[in-house]
């Protein structure tokens, strides 16, 4: 998880690969692979290795392996992925959805931080201000009772990468 934070993607990829193969039964593998192909500042997404990996996630039972968290980070992928719809209406449905979890888990940092780069994902390009502006004060949130937290400092971050915030 640290990993897919830092957009270090193919390193994050081997890393849930890996706990596949250690226990093929554990949702949340499938689900941070199928996250690898998503690059949301980049406006870049390899749906179809995404896809193949949702279709391996329903081979498990969620109710048995999953927590109810657990399932609906994985209703938000599929969200992500969701097949004959175009990339931007994926990424505003995907931050809308996340938007409710946030509602639904409101002390979850992991909730919020997807929370915040998403709706730098769902501008299709340039910025929004007002986005990012929102995506900075999930993240200052999370750093305030969390300052350690990778994710969140990395999107404050990138919520403020433009001339006029660098100061």
């Amino acid at each position: 998880l640290l990993l897919l934070h830092s957009f270090e993607y193919e390193d994050s990829r081997e890393a849930f690969q890996q706990a596949q193969e250690i226990d093929p039964m554990m949702p949340m593998a499938y689900w941070g692979e199928a996250m690898t192909y998503n690059h949301a500042l980049w406006s870049q997404q390899d749906y179809e290795a995404a896809t193949e990996v949702l279709n391996d996630l329903q081979k498990i039972d969620l109710e048995k392996h999953a927590t109810q968290l657990e399932r609906d980070f994985i209703e938000a992928v599929r969200i992500l992925y969701k097949p004959k719809t175009e990339k931007k209406e994926r990424d505003v449905a995907y931050a809308a959805y996340m938007a409710e979890l946030t509602e639904k888990y409101p002390s979850n940092h992991e909730v919020a931080a997807f929370y915040a780069i998403s709706l730098l994902g769902s501008v299709p390009e340039g910025r929004d201000d007002l986005l990012y502006g929102q995506g900075a004060k999930i993240a200052q949130g999370i750093l305030k009772e969390n300052p350690n937290h990778p994710g969140a400092l990395h999107y404050l971050i990138h919520s403020y990468d433009d001339p006029d915030h660098a100061s």
